[in-house]
C-alpha cells in the first residue's frame, strides 16, 4: 500500500462540501489529515488522526479542511470533493482507503479495511485534455 500525499503542504482544496462538522482538534492536525472522534478518557469528544492500525483507531469520520492546533476548532468534511493530492499512480475510479499511518490514507486497505473515497475524474477547463482528478470522500456510518 502507498499512502497517497499532498501535492505540496500548501495545496489543499475542498471542491465540493456535502456534508461537515466542527470539532475541537484533540492533537496537532494538518489540512487532509484524516480523523475520528474520541469516544471515551481523555480527550473525549476531540478529533485525532485515524488510522487503520487497529479497530479502536480505524473510526474514520471526516478529513479536517485546515491546519489547526490541539484545542483549537476544526472543520471536519465527512462527504465532498477535494484537490491537491498527487493522484498521478491512480486511475480514474480507483477505491482510496485509510492507511495505517495516522491521519493517512492510500490506495489499499489498512490492517482494518476502510473506504474513504475514491479517485474522481473531473472535466479539465482546455477542450481536448485529459480529465484532472481530484478524491471524492464519502465518510458513512
Amino acid at each position: 500500500m502507498a499512502d497517497i500525499s499532498l501535492t505540496t503542504a500548501t495545496v489543499f482544496r475542498i471542491v465540493e462540501s456535502l456534508r461537515q462538522f466542527s470539532a475541537v482538534a484533540g492533537e496537532d492536525l494538518a489540512a487532509g489529515d484524516i480523523v475520528r472522534i474520541v469516544a471515551a478518557d481523555a480527550g473525549a469528544g476531540c478529533v485525532v488522526k485515524a488510522d487503520a492500525s487497529a479497530a479502536g483507531t480505524a473510526d474514520a469520520k471526516g478529513i479536517v479542511l485546515k491546519k489547526a492546533s490541539s484545542g483549537m476548532a476544526v472543520t471536519v468534511l465527512c462527504e465532498g470533493i477535494v484537490d491537491g493530492y498527487d493522484l498521478t499512480g491512480q486511475g480514474y475510479g480507483v477505491l482510496l482507503y485509510l492507511s495505517d499511518t495516522a491521519g493517512a490514507f492510500g490506495d489499499a486497505a489498512g490492517t482494518t479495511s476502510v473506504k474513504i473515497g475514491y479517485v474522481m475524474p473531473v472535466p479539465n477547463s482546455i477542450p481536448g485534455q485529459a480529465f484532472d482528478k481530484m478524491v471524492y470522500v464519502n465518510f458513512t456510518l
